[in-house]
């Protein structure tokens, strides 16, 4: 159980703080600040455990007439807002767990995502992608089918969750206060027809405000040539839960979802932990090749722990499908200013091929092969960090309203 707020009317004059709390004060997410400011003048707290959410404002004085807060509405939250494992199938690995050496970038590139549409707030993953202006533009590519009809107005609530994993294999709680209200949508496949797709189904959007440079956060590199792989992984929030990986060994094969040849046909594998799956929730994350590139985000699938665990049909050894990036790039029944070598390759410079980066804003280039992965090991390995403000502790399953 817990709520969410909507504003629709945001501004705190610089040396406000606001800071929203439970009933208890137990759990605490804020301070929100100037900074948190947009043009529109909306903003959406986290999901607060419980029946009451409690606002607490601390102004300097002289200033209370330049604050302009209204509430909109709230969203109510069922399904475990506080529990200790967040709802997600038992037999997902933690990225903590020894299958996440080699993948800490693709780690750090995956967000989980709240959304809200027509009312009703919904869980998806996505990931942070590089282009070849190698700017570090605050692209996130998920999939159509998790925000198909969300509004102009509804995308400035949509929240990006990032780092948010468990700081040990099985064991702790993550961090929800690193989160970035407000999207721009940019592109999609423009391919929903129901509830069925007409083509690869991507949605690529960019985030309003500045990711603070303490967070670590890659934004991955991606593979547009149509080639498959022959290992990688899945890495996603499933149920909106801490951050999870999966492991695929054989080759990935080609599919048509609606469209000829558009998805990618995998099939998880047992690792030293557990079995990694899929479900509701992990919807619009990447699948990983060998190279650590993207080469597609996930559509749809059978996978589950268990035989028939998410329905007739599911199980451990059944295939997931997920959009080609190949696909993504110039194959949908999308306009032309939307496909997504447009936007990826905005220099125009034919590559079907990136590698990713972290920032550095210092840079001459600030996402470019210096800041690649292989090149900083380091950064993969930043703590989470602690602190009052790192208390926050929501989870809930997709499609809870």
């Amino acid at each position: 159980m817990g709520v969410a707020l909507h504003f629709d009317e945001f501004h705190l004059p610089a040396g406000a703080e606001l800071w929203v709390t439970d009933a208890d004060g137990l759990w605490q997410e804020g301070p929100y600040d100037f900074r948190d400011n947009n043009e529109h003048g909306r903003m959406a707290t986290g999901d607060v455990p419980g029946e009451w959410a409690v606002l607490r404002l601390k102004v300097p004085a002289g200033l209370a007439q330049d604050v302009r807060l209204h509430i909109e509405g709230a969203a109510a939250l069922f399904r475990d807002a506080d529990g200790a494992r967040g709802g997600s199938q038992p037999c997902h690995v933690d990225v903590a767990c020894p299958e996440i050496q080699g993948w800490e970038c693709q780690r750090d590139a995956t967000v989980r995502l709240s959304i809200i549409e027509n009312g009703g707030s919904y869980l998806c993953s996505g990931a942070m992608v590089n282009t070849t202006a190698l700017d570090c533009r605050r692209y996130m590519l998920t999939a159509l089918h998790c925000a198909s009809e969300v509004t102009d107005e509804e995308f400035t609530l949509f929240k990006v969750y990032f780092n948010y994993e468990r700081p040990e294999c099985g064991d702790g709680n993550g961090l929800l206060n690193r989160r970035r209200t407000g999207v721009l949508r940019l592109a999609d496949s423009d391919d929903i027809q129901g509830s069925n797709f007409q083509g690869s189904d991507f949605l690529l959007v960019e985030i309003e405000d500045a990711i603070p440079t303490s967070w670590p956060v890659y934004y991955a590199g991606w593979d547009a040539s149509g080639s498959g792989s022959g290992a990688g992984v899945g890495i996603h929030h499933p149920s909106g839960d801490t951050k999870k990986i999966s492991t695929f060994t054989q080759n990935t094969s080609s599919v048509s979802l609606g469209a000829f040849g558009s998805h990618w046909r995998v099939s998880w594998v047992d690792t030293e932990t557990d079995h990694g799956v899929t479900e509701p929730g992990s919807s619009g994350s990447h699948l990983f090749n060998e190279e650590g590139l993207s080469i597609g985000t996930l559509s749809a699938g059978l996978s589950s722990c268990s035989n028939g665990g998410l329905g007739p049909g599911t199980g451990p050894d059944e295939d997931d499908y997920y959009g080609k990036m190949s696909y993504h790039w110039d194959d949908n029944p999308n306009p032309s200013d939307e496909k997504l070598e447009l936007w990826l390759d905005p220099v125009g410079s034919g590559q079907t091929i990136l590698h990713g980066a972290y920032p550095d804003m210092d840079a001459a280039v600030p996402c470019g092969p210096a800041q690649a992965c292989e090149e900083i090991a380091d950064v993969a390995q930043l703590a989470i960090g602690t602190g009052t403000e790192d208390r926050t502790r929501t989870r809930r399953t997709t499609k809870s309203t």
